[in-house]
């Protein structure tokens, strides 16, 4: 079964704990990480990529708070929001269903971590068919999700600092 690590921070921790994950899951001691759009081939935008590979990762922040995600084994999105901060304009504006009638943060966040596992953000959104998405509970306040591609069985861990 493959395993997903995740670590909620505080916003000004985001890169120890990129560094920090990155170092425990894949014994790469000299940690960089490049950007890769998907798109059009750039290293100034686009997803975060380990270079030299061993693992897919993803980040998301909102407010003071920083979600870290790495995967060994698939690619994964994040995403986090503050609760209630979406409406369902925004939803409309950036050509989102409303997922079932869901809060629209909820359908947001959804939404982003199925497209930053694809690679795209939200131009990327795909049938969800293809990934696994599990919403996470991290507080009253948070909306978290995190997707992975593809439909094995996948065991998520979740650590807050």
């Amino acid at each position: 079964m493959d395993s997903v690590h995740l670590r909620l921070v505080e916003r000004r921790d985001a890169a120890t704990a990129v560094h920090d994950l990155v170092v425990e899951f894949t014994r790469i001691e000299q940690v960089q990480i490049d950007r890769h759009c998907v798109r059009c081939g750039s290293g100034g935008h686009g997803r975060p990529v380990i270079r030299g590979g061993g693992a897919w990762l993803s980040l998301a922040r909102a407010g003071n708070y920083a979600l870290v995600g790495i995967c060994t084994n698939r690619p994964i999105g994040v995403d986090l929001e503050l609760a209630g901060s979406v409406v369902a304009a925004d939803l409309a504006a950036a050509d989102i269903d409303d997922l079932l009638g869901r809060e629209p943060t909820n359908s947001w966040v959804r939404a982003e971590a199925i497209g930053k596992a694809h690679g795209l953000g939200l131009q990327g959104i795909r049938e969800e068919a293809e990934v696994t998405v599990v919403a996470l509970d991290l507080g009253p306040d948070i909306v978290a999700g995190v997707a992975i591609v593809g439909l094995a069985p996948v065991k998520v861990e979740v650590s807050l600092s």
